[in-house]
């Protein structure tokens, strides 16, 4: 008796809940997301509306952009006076001229890199954040007189928030589409802090990130498994709701981890396993035609096959191509004749448990298919040169 009722309250602990609460202000992740608005030499007319003075020597650019909850664009300008010191003035209000509060001057300036950042609180209408933190980067070294330029727009928002879970406070970040104004943690970019170092790694092998795509996203934190059940925007809440093991289905990028055994079918209609390879070393590229840097790498893969294939080395592509004809053609060009997985055999597999979001995406697998690289820094490389060098340290004499 003891025993069952140890186990029932067991189940009745997955789908605990827990609730956190959010920031009252938006955040911007710097250096990630940039995009470009175009801004070209202003005309005379353009000139006589900027409300400043301006000498014969001072630059000045139009253009306009979008972003936040505003309906249609608004213009914006650029000057660079003679002094070097650089403008930006956009038109928040929408009433077609340039008010004197709507003037920022660069302040920042990154000599490497040859830009100037400039930091702008836009204000919000809309509850529960009353401003939008928007990025501009300008080029220092502009291009010659009646050339345009690219300015640089940073208008990813994120919304932060803590969780506590047990004993300590947890990071969570969800992206923020103020055109959309509320959270679908079913359907958004988002986060949590599950190694505790107090920040969520985006980066695109990490565990500690995912994008949903119509699905309910369990992430792993310690021994706890856990979704985002729902966000209330004008609460500042938010609720997660925990999960058995069996719920998390992340294969995980991790050095000596166990790669689950998975079917495909390539591009001839044949069916296979991944468990068909063991006993070789495996590369799995995560790869598609419309995809330059995986295209470009394609010449030293078929090099390394070509090297190592008899000694124990195999190459299954993992394709993303809305069509196999275009994958086909590509790799007939350049004359590759390993494995490739149709996409619609493994398009679950790269999206829903590999996540993969970065393309190339390479994995060495060993002769009992578990993971000895991924390519991070500090593992055996796999990219160009430093896969040839990693097959001879593994093929080069033993085989």
């Amino acid at each position: 008796m003891r025993f069952v009722i140890i186990l029932v309250l067991g189940v009745l602990s997955f789908g605990e809940q827990f609730e956190g609460l959010l920031d009252s202000k938006l955040t911007k992740p710097s250096g990630l997301r940039w995009h470009t608005a175009a801004i070209h030499p202003a005309t005379e007319a353009q000139r006589n509306q900027i409300p400043l003075v301006l000498a014969a020597g001072d630059h000045v650019w139009f253009g306009d952009a979008q972003w936040g909850e505003w309906k249609g664009t608004r213009k914006l300008a650029i000057v660079k006076k003679a002094n070097a010191k650089c403008f930006l003035l956009v038109d928040v209000n929408a009433n077609e001229a340039f008010e004197k509060d709507e003037i920022r001057e660069f302040q920042s300036t990154d000599d490497k890199s040859q830009t100037s950042d400039l930091h702008w609180d836009f204000p919000l209408s809309s509850a529960p954040f009353r401003s939008l933190p928007v990025g501009f980067r300008f080029p220092i070294v502009t291009t010659k007189d009646g050339q345009p330029l690219a300015l640089g727009i940073n208008d990813w928002f994120w919304v932060t928030g803590l969780v506590r879970l047990r004993n300590r406070q947890v990071k969570v970040v969800f992206d923020f589409d103020p055109a959309r104004g509320g959270i679908d943690p079913g359907n958004t970019r988002l986060g949590i802090d599950a190694n505790g170092d107090g920040e969520v790694d985006f980066s695109s092998q990490s565990t500690e990130s995912a994008i949903a795509q119509n699905e309910t996203v369990v992430f792993k934190v310690e021994d706890l498994y856990l979704s985002f059940a729902a966000v209330d925007m004008p609460a500042l809440r938010f609720t997660m709701r925990s999960h058995p093991a069996s719920d998390y289905h992340r294969i995980e990028l991790v050095l000596g981890a166990q790669v689950p055994d998975f079917e495909f079918v390539d591009f001839a209609g044949e069916k296979h396993r991944l468990s068909d390879f063991r006993g070789k070393f495996v590369l799995l590229d995560f790869w598609g035609s419309w995809c330059a840097p995986c295209v470009a790498q394609l010449p030293e893969l078929r090099e390394a096959q070509a090297k190592y294939g008899e000694k124990g080395f195999e190459i299954i592509g993992i394709d993303n191509d809305e069509t196999q004809d275009a994958a086909e053609k590509v790799l007939a060009e350049n004359n590759c004749r390993w494995i490739n997985a149709r996409t619609d055999s493994v398009k679950q597999l790269y999206e829903k448990r590999f996540r993969i979001v970065a393309w190339p995406t390479l994995v060495l697998l060993d002769p009992q298919g578990k993971i000895l690289s991924s390519d991070r820094p500090g593992q055996l490389g796999l990219h160009g040169p430093a896969l040839a060098t990693t097959l001879e340290q593994l093929l080069g004499k033993s085989r």
